[in-house]
């Protein structure tokens, strides 16, 4: 269900403009998939792009730990970012090292 929710929200293009409200309830939601182990390949894609149009603003409100929590189970590669994305990941990761607190959960893949 959440996979099929981020598709419809995702495949659009650009993807509709969601109340902050609806967004950082999504940006709760993907950080409350607790998954020991890896997502499938469709979900893991699909949380890569919806982490990329929410952006870390959206996370703000679950938390650096969460945010960075998600993106490190996620561990994204270079391999698995679109073409034309790079800058929207290399800001994301940014944002989050910019506190203390993201520097310290991150993990040193990135």
């Amino acid at each position: 269900m959440i996979a099929d929710f981020l598709h419809a929200w995702t495949t659009c293009n650009p993807p509709h403009k969601l109340e902050d409200e609806l967004l950082e309830s999504c940006a709760r939601h993907l950080v409350g998939l607790h998954n020991p182990g890896p997502f499938s390949l469709r979900l893991r894609r699909l949380l890569m792009r919806s982490v990329q149009y929410i952006g870390h603003r959206g996370f703000e409100g679950v938390g650096v730990e969460n945010f960075t929590g998600l993106l490190n189970h996620l561990h994204v590669t270079a391999g698995d970012i679109d073409m034309g994305c790079e800058f929207h990941w290399a800001k994301l990761l940014l944002d989050a090292f910019q506190t203390p607190e993201g520097a310290q959960h991150l993990s040193r893949w990135y």
